[in-house]
């Protein structure tokens, strides 16, 4: 506990000495730093106050399970959990750090809300969807690797828990609309009922199915919850989601799909070369359309630095 709080203060002192030579720190009152800041403040307490939301769902979660399968159920729950959400939410929070400031600079122009937040959930899904399927396929190989042999129940959870990686590469870029757009209590709102929604369904789904139903929890979770932050935001910020989203969702989904079937097959042979033929299909999708628009951003650039000069 000393070292993770010296390595913070460290840090603080790190970046307020030199953030202090650009931006020195002044209090004013309501007209200074104190009243500049109050918007960014309330979004800031709503966004800490649903990741405490958050993380008291999850204790309740391993709460339940712990006085209904034990501790061994809670650990094997944690694996799987950590093996789907925890290593996909790297990348879900690298690839915030880029949106949220271009979805906000545009808060005001729903036809730029619209666009940017399309873009967002192509990028996110043709990004993860190859990343996702080789997961599920590799998860018999990745368990022994990382865990000992007494945790391979996890893996049927785990692979069924994937496809709340590509439902919440969809959701998560909507769900950033109201923060973007300043309305901390609607986004607040939304967290606490998906936080709801997914104890109760884990609660429900784990005495239905064991430990693979908090899997599947998770999995329709997330399901609900972007159908949820969808019909929201349309009505809300007449939020219109393109045709191409549908599209590259659908054939992504798809073929997440088939990877997921392809887990049950028996023979080890099938099971790796359909799996690699998947694979390879979701990747070579993604390339093909990431390249695709590439080229007609460049385009795009060049005619418009060429009417400039």
């Amino acid at each position: 506990m000393p070292v993770i709080v010296l390595v913070a203060f460290s840090s603080m002192i790190i970046t307020i000495s030199y953030s202090w030579r650009i931006y020195p720190f002044r209090l004013g009152g309501l007209g200074g730093v104190l009243g500049e800041g109050m918007e960014m403040v309330r979004l800031g307490v709503a966004f800490v106050f649903a990741g405490i939301l958050g993380s008291g769902a999850e204790m309740v979660i391993r709460s339940y399970l712990n006085v209904s399968g034990g501790l061994e159920v809670v650990g094997l729950y944690n694996a799987g959990f950590m093996l789907t959400v925890t290593y996909a939410g790297m990348v879900f929070s690298s690839m915030e750090t880029d949106y949220f400031p271009r979805l906000s600079a545009v808060n005001h122009d729903t036809a730029a809300v619209n666009i940017t937040i399309n873009r967002q959930i192509e990028i996110s899904v043709l990004l993860l969807s190859p990343m996702l399927s080789i997961l599920m396929l590799a998860l018999p190989l990745l368990m022994p690797l990382l865990f000992r042999s007494d945790f391979a129940p996890i893996v049927p959870m785990a692979q069924v828990a994937v496809f709340s990686m590509y439902l919440k590469a969809m959701s998560l870029p909507i769900s950033y609309v109201t923060l973007a757009k300043g309305d901390s209590l609607s986004y607040l709102i939304l967290e606490i009922i998906y936080d709801m929604l997914l104890v109760a369904l884990i609660i429900l789904f784990y005495d239905c199915w064991g430990l693979f139903g908090t899997g599947l929890a998770l999995s329709l979770s997330y399901l609900v919850d972007l159908i949820l932050v969808y019909v929201y935001a349309r009505i809300r910020y007449r939020y219109i989601v393109s045709s191409s989203v549908l599209l590259y969702a659908g054939i992504q989904l798809f073929l997440g799909g088939v990877a997921y079937w392809v887990t049950f097959a028996g023979s080890s042979a099938v099971y790796w070369l359909a799996g690699m033929c998947v694979c390879t299909a979701s990747m070579a999708v993604s390339v093909h359309i990431l390249r695709k628009k590439t080229s007609l951003w460049d385009a795009l650039m060049r005619k418009i630095l060429h009417r400039h000069d």
